[in-house]
């Protein structure tokens, strides 16, 4: 496996564990609460590496819902490319949390 494929594992990985994390720990108030951007810096298959959560209202959404997007960004070049794996889910007040789709996580990119 080269250093790639085991860094894009290993970033999976994280965003997975960070997913699975919220999923357990917070509820739909919870959620509401969390600040709209929180980075933080995680070592990922030996690399530095920003693991980022957002927090928003979906816009689509009459019932309230809230997306959180949890990715892990590294960069390259000065910070002129990026590489980054992103997951989100989505809390509504009336049901259990559930993975965002792509076209849930695309929109949210626009906001």
């Amino acid at each position: 496996m080269d250093a790639r494929a085991v860094f894009n594992d290993a970033a999976l990985a994280a965003v997975q564990s960070e997913i699975v994390r919220l999923i357990t720990a917070l509820s739909y108030p919870q959620a509401c609460e969390l600040p709209e951007t929180q980075v933080s810096d995680i070592v990922v298959a030996g690399r530095e590496v920003q693991l980022t959560t957002f927090r928003q209202r979906l816009p689509s959404s009459s019932s309230g819902e809230i997306l959180v997007v949890v990715q892990v960004a590294r960069f390259g070049l000065g910070g002129i490319v990026s590489y980054q794996i992103e997951r989100g889910l989505i809390f509504s007040p009336s049901a259990a949390p559930r993975d965002a789709t792509e076209a849930e996580l695309t929109g949210s990119r626009v906001q």
